[in-house]
């Protein structure tokens, strides 16, 4: 029953409640931390393409793909941070009971 093979069901069973715990009534803090990535992604791609441009002084194919590489990940890191906010909506203002889905986790939390 307890073998070495469920210790990775364990370990992320264990990751779930954290993050439950941690930003079921924040969630825009979690989503912003992950479009934070794409969002420095996209700037560094466009940092890149107008120093293609201001160079090379003529639009070639690769900074066409390259505007295009940064403005979907600019459009990724807002949609993430707009989905943050739906789901903080959602939470402040729909039927949501942290006890409901979590259970009481008063005994996790140590004030």
């Amino acid at each position: 029953k307890y073998g070495l093979s469920r210790t990775w069901k364990v370990l992320l069973d264990l990751i779930k409640i954290k993050f439950l715990v941690d930003f079921s009534s924040r969630s825009t803090a979690l989503f912003g931390l992950w479009s934070a990535p794409f969002w420095i992604l996209g700037m560094i791609f466009i940092g890149v393409d107008l120093y293609d441009l201001r160079h090379a002084q003529l639009l070639t194919h690769d900074s066409v793909v390259i505007l295009g590489t940064a403005t979907l990940y600019i459009f990724l890191a807002f949609t993430l941070v707009s989905f943050g906010y739906l789901t903080e909506l959602i939470i402040k203002t729909g039927d949501y009971k942290q006890n409901k889905i979590l259970g009481d986790l008063s005994w996790i939390r140590k004030h």
